[in-house]
């Protein structure tokens, strides 16, 4: 995969210099591997890679394999996800079910979470035991980490080519033509990043995917209560439609699955909930419905109230 290395590789060191000049940043210039924000929510890795801390979602016990779904729970989910993909074949909808990596999982030697223990079977490998159809991009990501930057190094989301490489795999499943990064029109704009502002609050530069396309919120909502974004898109010849419910991982302004789907799919709906509408299906009568989940938050079953 290309990448412009002066930028996704090289920038972040630069960036550090610039700010320093100008008195911003210092604080976490000065973190040192393992240093935890004052909330505990943060971690600081080799490389001043920033991670979610180990007691979040008991992201430490789901990593060396001690913590699993509850039976209850699990039982729901595949339950509610069977009733999902007859509803979708039925309705000649493609269905896919992504869930996306864990940062220290594409980044294992970085991450304080992993050293010294031994990677367990997770929640998600629980799931795709039980539900084959469960897309986890792991392989795809960490074969490309020589290529380029894939997460963010202060924020706990994936990148442009990161939500590259993780579209690409979602559009194998639902049978669409993926995307080229020489054709994924991109910019700079700054943005706040989630982990770093734990310490300090100054944007970071990064590559955002432009914005080829007109957002309007159709609802306002918290994260998991609904809230609903349409996205109609001004490159797409088709009058596709998809919907995605998810969380930030589709969310995201700058690399957000939902902002991916814009380039093959004429609307975007987002919803940020995992619990299917069936009657909004029926009003919208997409052709491609996804499910995502970040790999953290399927400890408490995908499906909740």
């Amino acid at each position: 995969m290309a990448s412009d290395n002066d930028f996704d590789l090289k920038s972040v060191e630069a960036e550090k210099v610039a700010l320093a000049s100008q008195g911003i940043g210092a604080i976490i210039q000065s973190l040192s591997y393992g240093d935890t924000s004052s909330d505990g929510s943060s971690i600081v890795g080799d490389d001043q890679f920033l991670f979610i801390s180990g007691g979040s979602n008991y992201w430490n016990e789901q990593i060396s394999g001690h913590h699993r779904i509850s039976d209850e729970d699990f039982e729901s989910s595949l339950s509610t996800l069977s009733d999902i993909k007859n509803e979708c074949a039925a309705r000649s909808i493609a269905f896919s079910l992504v869930v996306i990596p864990e940062k220290d999982l594409v980044y294992p030697d970085k991450s304080p979470n992993c050293r010294g223990i031994t990677l367990g079977e997770r929640p998600v490998h629980q799931l795709q035991a039980a539900f084959p159809d469960t897309l986890y991009p792991l392989p795809e990501l960490r074969a490309a980490t020589g290529d380029a930057l894939l997460y963010h190094k202060r924020d706990s989301h994936f990148n442009f080519f990161g939500g590259l490489i993780i579209f690409n795999s979602i559009a194998a499943i639902l049978r669409i033509e993926p995307l080229e990064y020489d054709s994924t029109p991109s910019m700079h704009a700054p943005w706040q990043d989630d982990l770093a502002v734990k310490w300090e609050k100054y944007p970071t530069i990064r590559r955002t995917l432009c914005p080829e396309y007109d957002e309007l919120v159709i609802k306002s909502g918290t994260p998991l209560t609904g809230h609903h974004m349409k996205l109609t898109a001004k490159f797409p010849t088709n009058n596709d439609c998809a919907v995605i419910y998810g969380d930030s991982y589709a969310w995201n302004p700058d690399a957000g699955l939902s902002r991916f789907l814009t380039r093959r799919f004429k609307t975007v709906h987002f919803i940020w909930s995992r619990r299917i509408d069936w009657d909004l299906i029926t009003e919208l009568g997409p052709t491609a419905l996804i499910v995502e989940s970040a790999e953290r938050f399927l400890i408490g079953g995908l499906f909740r109230a």
